[in-house]
């Protein structure tokens, strides 16, 4: 079997095998090439990911990825017309090898709920399940509900001037997150701010206080609330849901029919329940396992 980095050329052919996986275990595919392209921008391609071939064909891609060593992640797919030529263990040894060079003390990889096969393989290679993780969406009809807010609360769009206080409400609201890397100002404005798409970001304003935020994108073909935080003084007074009314009418007005999130179903702040209040369900369960190396 071949194994080489991936180039930016191939993304096309990388997203064309993504979908194919995901139809295979019955989820809607939702990576496009774009989305790779972005991914692959903080990765260090020639180190961090694989492609894998076998007679011509892409058997596998795989990648390492994560913002300190402490939290290092795998991503990892196999074609279903090729499921037991042994890409998977090969995307594992590979993926390892690369988190024991960057010294992670341990390593995190995940799979459908639904691919028993790939569950099968990280629990025969000692990887211990930890936790699952949600991919939530809403099909947006008509103009969505009007977002309202306790008095003395506003909603507003994002300035260049909010960024720190943005930052750090997103560090707080996230700071007990399973998972949570804190994140210095700097790095998280190279990483998240300078390639945004700031005109879908909203705030919650407590007079010069920002007390929430919903951090937007258009990602994996739908609208895309890529972070939804709120400071722990101003919980249970119905932020999140006015954040989120407001995220689904700005992408309703710029013609996005659907609207997807991430969410953690342990998340300790009641985060699922919340989304499915707001009319969102559940499209798909990833398992998280984790291995000490």
């Amino acid at each position: 079997m071949n194994v080489r980095p991936p180039a930016p050329g191939d993304a096309p052919a990388v997203a064309a095998l993504l979908a194919a996986y995901d139809e295979s275990q019955g989820a809607p595919p939702d990576t496009s090439a774009d989305d790779l392209l972005a991914e692959w921008e903080e990765l260090d391609l020639a180190r961090d990911a694989w492609l894998l071939e076998l007679d011509g064909r892409l058997a596998g891609y795989g990648c390492v990825y994560g913002r300190a060593p402490e939290r290092l992640s795998t991503d990892g797919y196999v074609h279903p017309e090729l499921r037991g030529c042994g890409a998977g263990a090969r995307i594992i040894e590979l993926a390892e090898a690369r988190a024991r060079e960057l010294g992670a003390p341990r390593l995190r990889n995940a799979t459908l709920h639904a691919d028993e096969r790939g569950r099968e393989l990280f629990e025969a290679r000692a990887y211990e399940y930890v936790r699952s993780f949600l991919r939530m969406a809403i099909e947006l009809g008509g103009d969505p509900p009007e977002p309202e807010l306790p008095e003395g609360l506003r909603l507003a769009g994002f300035e260049p001037d909010d960024a720190q206080a943005v930052h750090a409400a997103i560090q707080e609201a996230f700071a007990d997150h399973w998972g949570n890397v804190p994140e210095d100002f700097e790095t998280w404005r190279e990483r998240r701010l300078v390639p945004a798409d700031t005109s879908l970001w909203r705030i919650v304003k407590d007079g010069d206080d920002v007390a929430a935020a919903a951090l937007c994108d258009l990602r994996f073909g739908a609208g895309w609330v890529g972070s939804l935080g709120t400071r722990a003084a101003w919980r249970g007074r119905g932020l999140g849901t006015a954040l989120l009314l407001a995220a689904f009418r700005e992408f309703h007005r710029r013609g996005e029919t659907r609207v997807a999130l991430g969410v953690d179903s342990e998340n300790p702040t009641g985060a699922v329940r919340l989304y499915e209040r707001i009319g969102m369900q559940v499209v798909w369960r990833a398992d998280v396992y984790e291995k000490a190396l």
